[in-house]
């Protein structure tokens, strides 16, 4: 996904020119390169899994940490509260299909609707993303995961983890299961950067009705 991704932001197609004009992109293409050389599928070279230690990480132990949310911290001071976003890209052993695990707000704030929009519209142009299988909420076992982190302690409001499968997803048309391959993960990171530009083509809009 991360390939596809990058592969599309680098593209020549009108719709990457508009999001390179718009939105300052700090991409980490693999935070735990070391642990994914060892073979390991959730944990670095210490056995510990990376996503549960974005509290307090020890600076030896888990330097990347470290330094992803030194680089939050300096985005935060430059941008402000135009630093909306953060997508953290995983792969899933058990559930079918792409999926978010999302912020989680209170019903009575304009967030808690604002949050749902950019899945939503990510549902809306694959079927290979669930928007019903997204999860707006941080259980208590998930606390120290970048996502609740990014959230609570370094304030970015919408802050996803997108979880691929590593099996399959439902194909609703042909009512079957269909196997990921290497090029239908690349696809997906296509559709991303897509949604990604009419989330925000959506916000600018409402911007410019507001003023």
């Amino acid at each position: 996904m991360m390939h596809g991704f990058l592969e599309f932001l680098c593209s020549s197609s009108p719709v990457a020119s508009f999001l390179r004009q718009r939105i300052v992109f700090k991409i980490v293409p693999m935070l735990n390169p070391d642990g994914v050389v060892a073979g390991n599928y959730r944990t670095g070279l210490s056995g510990k899994d990376f996503n549960r230690e974005f509290l307090c990480p020890d600076r030896y132990v888990f330097p990347e940490i470290v330094a992803l949310k030194e680089l939050v911290v300096k985005c935060k001071r430059e941008f402000q509260n135009n630093l909306l976003l953060f997508l953290d890209f995983h792969g899933h052993s058990i559930k079918k299909n792409v999926f978010m695990y999302g912020p989680e707000f209170p019903i009575s704030e304009k967030n808690y609707y604002e949050s749902k929009i950019f899945p939503k519209l990510l549902g809306r142009n694959t079927e290979m993303f669930r928007y019903y299988s997204c999860i707006f909420r941080i259980s208590t076992f998930k606390e120290t995961t970048a996502r609740a982190i990014l959230l609570k302690k370094l304030d970015v409001p919408f802050s996803y983890t997108i979880e691929a499968s590593n099996g399959s997803y439902y194909d609703k048309e042909g009512m079957k299961d269909v196997n990921f391959t290497p090029a239908l993960w690349i696809e997906m990171g296509h559709n991303i950067a897509k949604s990604l530009h009419e989330y925000c083509s959506a916000l600018i809009q409402a911007e410019e009705i507001r003023m």
